[in-house]
């Protein structure tokens, strides 16, 4: 949705721009949508001389609510981050605070000056107002949205920096803001402030690719924080702008004028903005929006003094280990960049293969170039190193664990394969693949379930079972550099010389090869959805492929998607792989950098199902509920919210998060309470706007067993017995209703009371004589539709 200078709203569809409705503001110039794009508030005058500040719905136009204004020449809106609150100036010099659901002005602030700029805190509380225009203005002002009163302010002057003043936002949770208007001394690149909310004190500061003013901002995230800047020459003068995150430029290009709006869809994929200015050409006042997923390099990682060699992101995505030629293994933060941990390798010689174990706490090493010290296990807890015991002269040209960390694979110069005990560093089978070197093993990897293993050593691959039992054996066009599994197993990709191919292990047959490229692939990934494979090439009389990968589909006919330069020619990339999740991926060069990438073809995961492990549950026990998603949750988790329609009664947490790069959680869903009668609670889990529900009914406690003391039972004499429930009883107790198949010789009570939060009751009855001839009763107890029987021997 976009707002433009003619006075109009229009709402077109993402993904191909096309128009869908026209809203009509009559006249209205500034605009701000509600973070959940139903609702639009405006403010301006319209085409009959009429200010105003106005909501209407996105649907249809209709307005909502409007309130009066004085002069309507606003020139800034918006909403809280909680789409409770609306802020706008109605009025020169004032800012006021609208309640969205009836246009109610909660509060008014006056400061007698043109405001160009001012926000809303995320949960609508306060209002910051930066220095203003005027030559002496020089404070930042905090006012409670609640009294309209100013509770704080600072000195828009800093020791260090100077004056900190210009666009700004919130972070989400609102205890920093981020202030265009930085420049380092330095290198004299443009970029932002981050300051304290509470204090305005500089925490730190974050520089951009450019030397250009930012003039749009957004905080998407705790971790991206998105800037616009953009050049203007004037009338004829075609902008030229740079979308920024953390440093790293995300999309650069040129052809509008003076972007000065920047709006970032939820899913971090498309970036809309907005320009202005005189119109010297068709693109005057056009909408730009950008697809975000271009595969741009979020961080270059430059720690290593040597060559890269091997690449591996731990099972949940937060992490990134490399393995380079200057003998270190280094770990990464996966979003942020930043060096973690860095693993001295006690030889000389590199490792050039690195894989994570399922646990996330061990790194498996393989050694290619050397048969001293061929494989290593690193613990990454404990700094320790265990050094796998090798067949003499043999090396080990890749390794993999198990998907279950039981087990590990080896792929070994001898022309075996060999399947070792991962506790005790033994080999539990091995099969004989070929003479060894340039026929022998060169490759491995396990599917996801574990149930298949492929081997590639030359121009085959062999498929095996869990156990090296083989399942099939399949020819290739070219030797085989790396191997991976499609997510259900059925599908078999082999990295080639120049080629990547498909084949289907049910079928026993290829499904598509790629067009052959000139240059050796070096290496390939499956992304975790199984949508994409990622390769990549270098060959030293290829200058035109070295450095570079390419992004191609894996359903029907292959064909390229994306092809991106990665080096300069001179530098291939070793090794790439995903993310669990596959929303980035990571590539190992020559040039001693790791490079860490958005994939710009990633689905963000959806809330697919809610299971509830019960229907229904006696008041006072705990179900069990489990939310799941479509793909691999996210690195940093997915976080999924959870509501009850009755928490007095159904107790959720407020969130679960299912960990990055898994599918499902589980989690707790306590009837904290006993009951006295049914009563349904609906339990709700939403993510990314998808939700599930699922009726829970808390009942009173059922019968769960009865106790007599003997049995059997003399007849004619007293017997002490018991019922018990399989919840506790409610307040007021709970009557538990009693039935004798022979009232004559077992009389019971029509029913006993458990008392409150007890979970059992006991009591005496007496038995009649039998006359010598031993007789069975059944006991019944039962409360509403549950019921529990026993047999009880009289004689």
């Amino acid at each position: 949705m976009t707002s433009a200078g003619d006075g109009t709203i229009k709402v077109r569809r993402l993904s191909d721009g096309m128009l869908l409705r026209t809203i009509n503001t009559l006249g209205h110039r500034s605009a701000a949508f509600s973070p959940d794009g139903t609702l639009v508030g405006t403010v301006g005058t319209d085409s009959f001389g009429t200010p105003s500040v106005t909501m209407r719905r996105t649907s249809d136009g209709q307005v909502v609510w409007s309130a009066p204004a004085t002069s309507g020449q606003g020139v800034s809106v918006r909403f809280s981050g909680n789409g409770q609150y609306f802020l706008a100036s109605p009025d020169y010099g004032k800012a006021t605070v609208y309640r969205v659901s009836d246009g109610t002005a909660i509060c008014t602030v006056n400061i007698g000056v043109a405001l160009s700029e001012f926000q809303l805190s995320p949960d609508g509380s306060e209002l910051t107002i930066p220095p203003t225009s005027s030559a002496t203005d020089a404070t930042w002002r905090v006012y409670s949205v609640a009294t309209g009163l100013k509770i704080r302010e600072w000195p828009a002057r800093d020791a260090t920096f100077g004056t900190i003043s210009g666009r700004f936002v919130y972070s989400p949770d609102g205890t920093q803001l981020a202030v265009s208007g930085y420049r380092d001394p330095y290198t004299n690149r443009t970029g932002i402030f981050i300051l304290n909310a509470q204090n305005g004190q500089v925490v730190g500061v974050s520089t951009g690719p450019g030397t250009l003013a930012h003039s749009g901002l957004v905080w998407k995230t705790p971790t991206l924080i998105y800037g616009l800047t953009s050049a203007g020459g004037g009338v004829g003068a075609i902008d030229k702008f740079t979308l920024w995150t953390g440093g790293s430029r995300v999309a650069t290009g040129s052809g509008f004028y003076i972007g000065t709006s920047l709006s970032i869809s939820d899913d971090l994929r498309y970036a809309g903005l907005g320009g202005s200015g005189d119109p010297p050409s068709d693109n005057y006042n056009l909408l730009h929006v950008l697809d975000l997923g271009v595969g741009n390099v979020s961080h270059t990682l430059t720690e290593h003094r040597n060559g890269v060699l091997g690449v591996a992101f731990s099972p949940d995505g937060s992490t990134l280990a490399s393995s380079a030629m200057d003998n270190t293994i280094r770990l990464w933060n996966t979003l942020t960049g930043d060096l973690q941990r860095t693993i001295t390798t006690p030889s000389f010689y590199a490792y050039e293969r690195i894989k994570y174990f399922p646990s996330g706490k061990k790194l498996l090493a393989s050694r290619t170039n050397s048969t001293s010290e061929p494989l290593r296990i690193f613990d990454l807890e404990s700094g320790s190193t265990t050094l796998v015991t090798y067949p003499s002269g043999v090396r080990a040209m890749d390794a993999a664990p198990s998907p279950d960390g039981k087990s590990f694979a080896t792929a070994d110069s001898d022309g075996y394969v060999r399947l070792w005990d991962a506790a005790t560093l033994t080999v539990k089978a091995q099969n004989f693949m070929g003479s060894g070197g340039a026929n022998g093993p060169t490759a491995i990897a396990y599917s996801r379930s574990g149930n298949r293993l492929a081997i590639a050593y030359g121009y085959n691959m062999s498929v095996f079972d869990g156990n090296l039992v083989v399942y099939g054996d399949f020819g290739c066009p070219a030797p085989v550099s790396q191997v991976g599994f499609s997510p259900n197993s059925n599908v078999l990709y082999a990295f080639g010389n120049g080629t990547v191919q498909a084949i289907d292990l049910v079928q026993r047959q290829t499904l598509w090869l790629t067009p052959a490229v000139s240059a050796t692939t070096l290496a390939g990934a499956v992304d975790p959805g199984g949508r994409l494979i990622l390769s990549s090439f270098g060959k030293a009389s290829a200058p035109e492929n070295t450095g570079r990968y390419k992004l191609w589909y894996t359903s029907g006919s292959p064909y390229k998607t994306y092809d991106r330069e990665a080096g300069d020619g001179s530098f291939p990339l070793q090794a790439v792989t995903f993310t669990p999740d596959g929303q980035f991926f990571a590539f190992a060069r020559r040039d001693a950098t790791v490079g860490v990438a958005r994939n710009p073809l990633y689905r963000a995961p959806y809330l697919t199902k809610l299971t509830l492990s019960t229907t229904m549950i006696a008041g006072g026990r705990t179900a069990r509920g489990t939310v799941s998603v479509n793909n691999p949750a996210p690195v940093g988790g997915a976080t999924v919210t959870l509501s009850s329609s009755n928490p007095a009664l159904v107790n959720l947490p407020p969130s679960v998060v299912i960990p990055g790069g898994q599918y499902n959680i589980s989690f707790d869903v306590p009837a904290v309470q006993p009951v006295p009668y049914p009563q349904d609670v609906l339990v709700t889990a939403s993510y990314l706007g998808k939700s599930f529900s699922q009726t829970l009914t808390v009942r009173p406690a059922w019968p769960s067993s009865i106790w007599f003391a003997a049995n059997p039972v003399t007849g004619g004499t007293a017997l002490k017995m018991s019922v018990s429930l399989d919840g506790p009883a409610p307040a007021e107790g709970l009557r538990v209703g009693l039935h004798s198949s022979d009232p004559a010789l077992v009389p019971l009570p029509e029913w006993v009371t458990v008392p409150a939060g007890a979970k059992s009751k006991s009591f005496t009855v007496q038995t009649a004589a039998t006359g010598g001839t031993a007789r069975t009763v059944t006991v019944t107890a039962y409360v509403g539709p549950g019921w529990k029987s026993r047999d009880l021997t009289v004689q």
